[in-house]
């Protein structure tokens, strides 16, 4: 419950979303195979669409990544600046 509560912040703040969004699809995966066991849209039962639809959203956005607004975009030029091989 920590991971998704930090994990979903991380996300909107755009910070780690390709790492963030692979570990929320293993969570959904986890969460569809050991307690979402009914079948698909079963309106009385724990159903696991929702579930689904969050890891695939998590797989989405490990591809896509936080785009131009995200803080990634804002920290990473700086990352790169500081591990760049010295060129002769």
């Amino acid at each position: 419950m920590l991971f998704e509560f930090v994990g979903g912040a991380a996300m909107i703040l755009g910070l780690a979303v390709p790492l963030v969004g692979i570990l929320m699809a293993l969570n959904m995966a986890g969460a569809w195979a050991f307690v979402h066991t009914s079948v698909l849209f079963a309106m009385d039962r724990n159903g696991p669409e929702l579930v689904i639809a969050l890891g695939l959203l998590g797989l989405v956005l490990a591809v896509t990544g936080s785009g131009r607004f995200g803080l990634d975009h804002l920290i990473a030029p700086r990352l790169r600046r500081r591990t760049a091989p010295a060129t002769s």
